[in-house]
């Protein structure tokens, strides 16, 4: 029977008001789709009307969702960043305000209000004034700000270029460059040495900076500021890491900060040590857990500032004052908020802090006389968008880098046959370093964005993929490297196995994540030894992975002489360790396949030299077979081999280091066990880093690029 038209329209009408109040409020019982809907929205589509009227529909009916809203929050106040909107500095400070127990998330709209909140003429120093400096130029890369100084009357920019290795000058009035010493011409692949830290003399007539050699060993230059008399004034010792800060106003001393690699003697403790250059020696004078990014001279060259934690487990700050002896440690600023130390003011009367006390970063200054405060701590200026402070020069002035862009944390789901994600990635959070998957890949960890200072070691971020709900909890030993390094979930996913020191012995501890007790599983065999024996050579990086059933350790060690990559399995219910696989040849990666038969070691075989080297992955039995070589794709530092769950096939991503986004690629190899051909997969993810792959292969977790962005400014007239 042929309806009339007006029947079948009552129809559709009946139709769509009996489905559509079920279709909404499915959407509107699950305020993570609908999240997940406007992240999508905005990155995506590029829809970014559409992104914010969905982050605001989310903020309207699921306040009390705490963890969603603050996230709706934090995407809305940035996609009004990026319409250029005035609404996104209120945003942040309605999140800063009213979710101030989202941990990463508030530090990151912090961050993100830092840099809106750029100060005007009509600041709280009505003289104060705020430029550009148009003679800078943008690296576009994180780690210049940290290789940086500017000269005493603000005319050069002195920087250690750690892409490539050299040592410059830009000049802030030409903007034009020259370079002391050009790394970047030496062949492709041929380490040379690189330069990184620098500091300006006080007459801006010499430069010191940091070298590294061809053994890795840092040392301490001075070179003229035409290029000449290049000395080296010290050498350090081989897993010491180094950074300049100050030099003396007289321009006899300098000021280092100095913290060790595995291996080092230094157990993991930030040392500040003074640098006489008459006598070329060295005096430690404060040890400390962690110091935040200024370490300064008085005027005078009597006291010295610096920053530091204001507990073990705390990522606030306070600020000290000790006399440059290394006696008399007084707290400046001690506050329950974070404060971070800028300088010292050019006549020695105040210093100049950054503090969070009043909800935002403002900035501070306080009198001092004879290494004490003599009066309140007064707000200056309202705000500074400053990552990274370079300090005053002679005349007052204050200069320091303004930086955008960065990483986030974003899961996926991957369709191995066109390189594309199968549906939306799931954002989940700023993070500053490399995710882990938990053995049967039911979630992923890894170190939550702790502002200054980067990612916290001690803070566990645990995301459950069935939950889509995260929690975090404490380590009670500090990793000895970050958490993508030396962070491994047992089998059963009830431990980790933690590389630390505790009490003076390094080792791979078992730290149970519900009664948090940590039990030492082995002590590091080459590391205590060498430590021991005062004959570490060579920075000595521990791999470890679990066996799949849980009852056993592989670990990897690296020696210098002789030059040997070992792997050992190490029982732990008899206790007794077993070396497995010795080569002469780089070992970087193992992993264990799904059914325990098999490790898996990315090897470097440079027999051919440097530039002619193999990558290999290298079969070991754990059952008595042979030893297998597979050849795989010349790959990257930061790359992973993983394994099919059929333990037939190894899992390859390979990522091309390059400076420029655009240029940023990845593919996906499938590499059969048997020798039979590999099969190659071009993946859709141009601004992916880190890619971890789940152990089904198809989902992944991974690090979204946002494009740095370095600005030099300078302030003027800002002191009281």
């Amino acid at each position: 029977m042929k309806l009339p038209p007006s029947f079948k329209i009552i129809g559709i009408i009946t139709l769509l008001l009996t489905i559509s109040p079920a279709m909404v409020s499915a959407q509107e019982q699950n305020p993570e789709t609908l999240l997940q809907a406007a992240i999508n929205a905005e990155i995506v589509e590029g829809n970014l009307e559409k992104a914010i009227q969905l982050y605001e529909q989310i903020l309207e009916r699921f306040s009390s969702h705490r963890s969603v809203a603050a996230r709706a929050l934090l995407r809305l106040g940035q996609s009004h960043e990026k319409l250029g909107n005035q609404q996104a500095q209120e945003i942040y400070e309605r999140l800063i305000r009213d979710y101030s127990d989202q941990g990463a998330i508030v530090i990151e709209a912090r961050a993100r209000l830092t840099v809106l909140m750029r100060i005007t003429d009509t600041a709280i120093s009505s003289a104060a004034t705020q430029r550009q400096i148009t003679g800078f130029f943008d690296p576009k890369y994180p780690d210049f700000v940290a290789n940086a100084d500017i000269s005493n009357d603000g005319t050069f920019l002195a920087y250690a270029d750690v892409e490539f290795g050299d040592l410059a000058i830009r000049d802030l009035t030409t903007g034009t460059t020259r370079f002391l010493i050009n790394m970047r011409d030496r062949p492709e692949g041929e380490w040379a040495g690189e330069s990184y830290s620098c500091q300006v003399s006080p007459d801006n007539q010499q430069i010191a900076y940091i070298w590294t050699n061809t053994d890795f060993i840092p040392e301490l230059h001075v070179i003229n500021v035409d290029g000449s008399q290049d000395k080296t004034l010290y050498t350090f010792n081989i897993n010491e890491i180094v950074a300049l800060y100050d030099w003396s106003k007289d321009g006899n001393f300098l000021l280092l900060k100095r913290w060790g690699m595995s291996g080092s003697e230094l157990g993991g403790k930030y040392q500040i040590v003074l640098f006489d250059l008459n006598d070329r020696s060295e005096t430690i004078l404060n040890s400390l857990d962690r110091l935040s990014s200024v370490i300064s001279f008085s005027p005078d060259g009597k006291y010295i500032a610096y920053g530091g934690p204001q507990s073990q487990d705390s990522n606030l700050h306070d600020i000290y004052v000790m006399t440059s002896e290394g006696d008399q440690e007084t707290y400046l600023v001690n506050h329950a908020s974070d404060d971070l130390l800028l300088g010292w003011s050019p006549d020695g009367d105040n210093i100049i802090f950054s503090s969070t006390r009043s909800g935002t970063e403002t900035v501070w200054a306080i009198p001092i006389s004879n290494g004490n405060a003599v009066g309140p701590a007064v707000q200056v200026l309202p705000s500074l968008a400053s990552t990274w402070p370079l300090g005053f020069i002679d005349n007052g002035s204050f200069y320091y880098f303004m930086e955008s862009g960065g990483f986030e944390l974003v899961l996926g789901e991957l369709d191995t046959r066109t390189g594309k994600l199968a549906s939306q990635p799931t954002w989940i959070s700023p993070v500053g370093a490399t995710p882990v998957w938990s053995w049967d890949g039911n979630f992923f960890s890894y170190s939550p964005y702790s502002g200054v200072g980067g990612p916290s070691r001690r803070t566990i971020a645990k995301y459950s993929l069935e939950s889509a709900e995260e929690e975090q909890f404490s380590l009670d030993i500090t990793p000895q490297r970050a958490h993508g390094d030396n962070i491994l979930w047992s089998p059963d996913g009830q431990s980790l196995l933690v590389y630390s020191e505790v009490n003076e012995i390094t080792g791979w501890y078992r730290f149970d994540i519900q009664s948090h007790q940590s039990q030492l599983i082995i002590e590091d065999p080459l590391i205590t030894r060498n430590l021991r024996d005062r004959q570490v050579s060579f920075p000595v990086y521990p791999r470890a992975i679990w066996s799949n059933t849980g009852d056993a350790i592989y670990l990897s060690h690296v020696q210098q002489s002789p030059r040997a990559y070992r792997i050992f399995r190490f029982d732990l219910q008899t206790k007794e360790l077993h070396e497995i696989f010795e080569s002469s040849n780089e070992l970087t990666t193992i992993s264990v396949s799904r059914d325990g038969r098999w490790l898996a070691a990315r090897i470097y075989d440079r027999t051919e030299g440097e530039r002619n080297r193999i990558y290999k992955a290298t079969l070991i039995p754990t059952t008595g077979d042979e030893i297998r070589d597979l050849t795989i794709p010349r790959i990257g530092h930061r790359s992973q081999i993983a394994w099919t769950e059929d333990s037939q096939s190894l899992l390859v991503i390979s990522t091309k280091s390059v400076k420029s986004l655009e240029e940023y690629s990845s593919q996906l190899w499938r590499i059969p066990i048997d020798g039979s051909d590999p099969t190659i997969v071009d993946l859709d993810l141009p601004t992916a880093s880190d890619i971890r792959l789940h152990p089904d292969g198809r989902h992944i977790i991974f690090r979204s690029i946002v494009p740095y962005k370095t600005e030099l400014w300078v302030l003027e007239n800002i002191l009281p």
